[in-house]
Formats: structure tokens, C-alpha cells, sequence
């Protein structure tokens, strides 16, 4: 309805200047033209009529997009403005929308658009000189800023029902999206979604799927052949057109057993489980995202600090940094692209390699407590999170760290989780010291933290942020069954 729509007096300007995880400020006096984001349009594939009259239209693609545009106008004032300021590097724009409350309060808003990687493409200076009128003196800047134009929604966090009446260990996504069907139906990342959990007692510990953006959750029909040693971590690989392939990991105690992998092609109807390491070495993952899938290869962080590469899918398993830079466990793993990755773990190890694996290498030590999670962003930015209540972040590849702090919760309890849906918008799963999970969200690329409002918990244990409007996350049981949480637009 009309008295629904969101007005211009809702409306807030901000400007990034040095780009994702720097200050930010609030432009208050300006106007902000309509903002164009086109999105690719219809491309004609064509021949030549063989009587030569003209073209026949054979079928059509989807161009590629152009950038997004816009122009911002303020007055003229002695001292100059930022978008005078600017020169030719690129910076972000953010319009956010509040309900009420000041305009000048970043994290006050319901609704937001971000232009990316903005850069000026001219000034238009206006009304300097009039022969009767005594106007105000204006600068008007266009822009062009990198697709697609970021939207920020308001989120939801709800606990949805499942049976599971043990701890979940770690959540992981179809990150596909597909188009399908005769109609054109989709699959967007996160429709699709599964849970690990611990074991019970002598029993084997079980596996869930969700197809319907984790409004209900099923257990798959059968279990790896685990005993009763938990399952801490998973992945989903796409083998071909018709296969989907789920591959869990078994706890890694560091204990003399044999460490396990196990895969499902059928979704759960059958296992193949797999030995890791040495038979009485009990390798294997010590905490959700403990797995990470990077093109061909998957990539498993183990206990006593060893590294393993499947390049077949979890069919098999090489030790790839053996124990020898570091004894820890490793409780995290997580590459940017197919060379550049790090591992995480006990007394602040953080490992990483720049050849894709083949090679690692012992990186600065942001502090000396428990990784349990990290992300890269690229080959020289990265973020990990510890048990001391720790965020820290690195913009040359590890050599140095930065502690962020000031956001709720921060130096206290445990940050268990980190997921970047891009270099600004993420999510992190924190506990507090009374082991009590939050979720938070930041838009600006880890600036600024906003706590969002999270349904009764005994603690989280993974998340993933699977768009901007759907995320999950996992924890321990409360109220008699396991807790999954699904993030969503309100």
C-alpha cells in the first residue's frame, strides 16, 4: 500500500572512499538521481534468408550487463565534499532506508542498495554565475559502479523444527543455481541444504537434506558406517549432470584409530566410507568447516595439524602438509580461489598456500587462542575467528593481523563461524561466555557488526550464508532437539 512505500525523508547516503572494511561517512546534504541497473538484455543469434530477403532469428542469449549508474548533486560550500574529493580509485555507495531514528546511524536501516566498486566519470558544475538570480552553486557527480547492484534486505532469524535430538556439527549448500524444465523452473543457491550431527550413544550419527530452503529437514534413509563417533563436518560435489555426491567427515580425536571419510552418491540409500591417514593415526575434522570443495579438489583440515587432498571426489586421500609445520589440530579450511587457501586451528596456527595446495607455509599468529574459522575474501585479504572472542583480518595474505573490535560480543565466549556472500556482505556465529549463539551481519565488509535478533540457542556451531535474502546456521541441542536456524528476508 501506498503508505507502506519507503520515502525519500527514510532515506540515508553513504559513502566508502577506501573500500570494503574501512570508515565510512554520511553524506547528508545531497541528491541522489535514479539509479539504472541493467541486468543483460536479449541478444539476437542470426542468418542470412537463403533467397537473401533478410535475417531469420535463430534463438537468442543474455547479453552481459553494463554498469550501474547514477549521478549525486550537493551545493557548493567552501570546503569540498567527497564526491570533489575523489579521484579516480573506486569506492562504495550505500542508500539505506530507516523506519525511524536518526539518518546519521549506519546500522539503522530496514532496506539498503550498494553500489560497488563506484568510480566518478565526470563533474558538472551548476548555477556558479547569473546575471539576476542569486542561486545556490551545485556539483554534480555521475558514477558508474560495478554489477550487479547490491540489495540488503532486512533478516529474520527463526529456528525451524527437526527431529535430530543431538548436537549439529555444520550446515553446507548447493551453491548451483540451475535452470531446469520445460517451464524454466530454478534452483538458487541454498534451496537445497543438509546437516551433520553427533552420534548417540552406540549409534550411528545422522546426516539431514532439505529441499525446500530448510523448511523441513529429512534424514537420509541410511548412515555412515561411524560407530559412535560423531560426524563434525561435509561438502557437496556435483560429479556429473545427473549425480550429486555427499561427502561427510568422522571425528578427529587424535586418538590411536583410523580416521574416515564416507560418501553418498544415492543420497544416503548407500555409503562408501574411506580411510584417512594411518591406521592408528585418527585423522579427520575436528569442527564444522572442516571440508571445502575448490574446483576439482576436495580439502580436508584434520587433527595434528595434517592437511588432505581428494582429487577424485573423497574416493581417496593424500596427506598434502603432513604434521610437519605444525602438531595442532586444525579446525577450519577454506580456499579463495584454486591457489590461494588457509587452515586454522589451536594456539592461533593459521596455515596457507599460494600454489593450490601443493606447498604450505606457517603464517603469522594473530593471537594465541583457538582458531575456529576462517574466510578469504582473495589472495591478501582474510578474516578468522577464535575462542577468546577474537575477529581478526589480514590485507596482506597473513603477514599481519588487525583485531576488529567494538561489535557485540567482541573479547568474550567464541567466534565460531565466518560467511562472505561477497567482499561486504557477511555473517558470523558467535557464543557468548554462556555458550548462548548470535548471529550477526555486516554490510560494509566487516566495519560494522549487526546483532541480529537470534531464537533461544546453546550455542552455534557453523554458518553459511547462501544469498543475500537465505543463510543457516547450526548448534547445539535445546529444548530437546537440535537447533537449526534459517536467516531469512522478513
Amino acid at each position: 500500500m501506498a503508505e507502506d512505500a519507503l520515502k525519500t525523508s527514510q532515506a540515508a547516503l553513504w559513502i566508502q572512499p577506501d573500500g570494503p572494511n574501512t570508515e565510512k561517512f554520511f553524506l547528508g546534504c545531497h541528491d541522489l538521481d535514479d539509479i539504472s541497473a541493467p541486468e543483460g538484455g536479449t541478444e539476437l543469434i542470426r542468418k542470412f534468408k537463403p533467397d537473401g530477403t533478410g535475417w531469420d532469428v535463430t534463438t537468442t542469449k543474455k547479453a552481459p550487463p553494463d554498469p550501474v549508474t547514477t549521478t549525486i548533486t550537493t551545493l557548493l560550500f567552501k570546503q569540498r565534499d567527497w564526491i570533489e574529493k575523489i579521484k579516480n580509485c573506486p569506492f562504495i555507495l550505500y542508500i539505506l532506508f530507516r523506519e525511524c531514528g536518526r539518518a546519521d546511524v549506519f546500522n539503522n536501516f530496514v532496506r539498503g542498495l550498494i553500489l560497488q566498486s563506484a568510480r566518478l566519470t565526470s563533474r558538472t558544475y551548476g548555477q556558479l554565475v547569473r546575471r539576476e538570480e542569486d542561486l545556490e552553486a551545485t556539483v554534480a557527480a555521475e558514477l558508474e559502479a560495478k554489477p550487479p547492484l547490491l540489495q540488503v534486505v532486512d533478516l529474520t532469524v527463526e529456528r525451524v523444527p527437526i527431529v535430530e535430538v543431538q548436537a549439529l556439527n555444520d550446515v553446507f549448500i548447493a551453491e548451483e543455481s540451475l535452470c531446469y524444465g520445460p517451464c524454466g523452473a530454478t534452483q538458487d543457491p541454498g534451496d537445497i541444504a543438509y546437516v551433520v550431527a553427533d552420534s548417540t550413544g552406540a549409534a550411528t550419527p545422522n546426516t539431514y537434506r532439505s529441499a525446500d530452503e530448510g523448511l523441513t529437514w529429512t534424514v537420509l534413509a541410511t548412515d555412515p558406517a561411524f560407530g559412535n563417533f560423531h560426524i563434525m563436518s561435509g561438502v557437496k560435489v556435483q560429479l556429473d549432470r545427473n549425480t550429486t555426491r555427499i561427502i561427510v567427515c568422522r571425528e578427529g580425536l587424535g586418538g590411536a584409530l583410523q580416521g574416515q571419510t564416507a560418501y553418498t552418491d544415492n543420497n544416503g540409500a548407500s555409503w562408501t566410507v574411506v580411510n584417512i591417514g594411518g591406521a592408528a593415526a585418527q585423522h579427520g575434522c575436528v569442527y564444522g568447516g572442516g571440508m571445502w570443495v575448490q574446483d576439482q579438489y576436495v580439502w580436508l583440515a584434520s587433527s595434528l595439524g595434517y592437511i588432505y587432498r581428494s582429487a577424485d571426489y573423497g574416493e581417496s586421500w593424500v596427506a598434502m602438509s603432513p604434521g610437519s609445520l605444525t602438531v595442532q589440530n586444525l579446525n577450519a579450511i577454506h580456499f579463495c580461489d584454486n591457489l590461494n587457501g588457509m587452515a586454522v586451528g589451536l594456539t592461533g596456527v593459521v596455515l596457507k598456500t599460494v600454489d593450490g595446495g601443493l606447498t604450505w607455509a606457517a603464517m603469522t599468529v594473530p593471537a594465541v587462542q583457538t582458531n575456529y574459522t576462517v574466510f578469504m575474501l582473495d589472495a591478501k585479504r582474510a578474516w578468522v575467528g577464535n575462542g577468546a572472542g577474537g575477529l581478526w583480518y589480514t590485507t596482506d595474505g597473513g603477514v599481519t593481523w588487525t583485531q576488529r573490535t567494538g561489535w557485540t560480543g567482541s573479547g568474550a565466549g567464541m567466534v565460531r563461524g565466518l560467511s562472505f556472500l561477497n567482499e561486504l556482505v557477511g555473517l558470523m556465529a558467535v557464543n557468548s561466555a554462556g555458550v548462548v549463539g548470535s548471529v550477526l551481519r555486516t554490510i560494509d565488509g566487516g566495519h560494522e557488526w549487526q546483532v541480529l535478533t537470534t531464537p533461544t540457542n546453546s550455542g552455534l556451531n557453523a554458518i553459511v550464508a547462501a544469498r543475500e535474502d537465505l543463510a543457516y546456521a547450526v548448534g547445539e541441542a535445546n529444548g530437546g532437539t537440535a537447533v537449526v536456524l534459517k536467516i531469512r528476508a522478513s
